[in-house]
């Protein structure tokens, strides 16, 4: 139910100001990029390399294991993020049918104020 909350309150915030979910998956593009290149590894590379992946997550995760000395523990705690694991889930349908439910709320209030008066 916590989690629900949370992300009906992410979408409402990003609808407030107007954020976009290409702007979402682009944030956790440049943090991958950065952090990726923290541990020495070209992002570029990453992405080469998972591009015909199945699995991207599970690709990224196996390159960056073999190309660095870092354990699995390790590895999610640096490179799984909460903006990571937002954009796994199909944030585009969801962020939409978020707006317009949220949208249809907005009228319907609106209407029932105008009825009142």
């Amino acid at each position: 139910m916590k989690t629900i909350l949370s992300i009906i309150i992410f979408f409402f915030l990003l609808n407030y100001f107007q954020i976009d979910a290409k702007d979402v998956l682009k944030v956790s593009e440049i943090y991958d990029e950065r952090i990726t290149s923290a541990y020495g590894i070209n992002y570029d590379d990453v992405k080469l390399a998972c591009q015909e992946s199945v699995n991207k997550k599970t690709c990224k995760k196996d390159y960056i294991l073999t190309h660095t000395d870092i354990t699995e523990s390790e590895y999610t705690d640096i490179f799984v993020h909460p903006l990571g694991e937002l954009s796994s889930i199909d944030l585009k349908s969801t962020y939409q049918k978020v707006k317009e439910e949220y949208i249809t709320l907005k009228q319907f209030i609106k209407n029932i104020i105008h009825l009142l008066k």
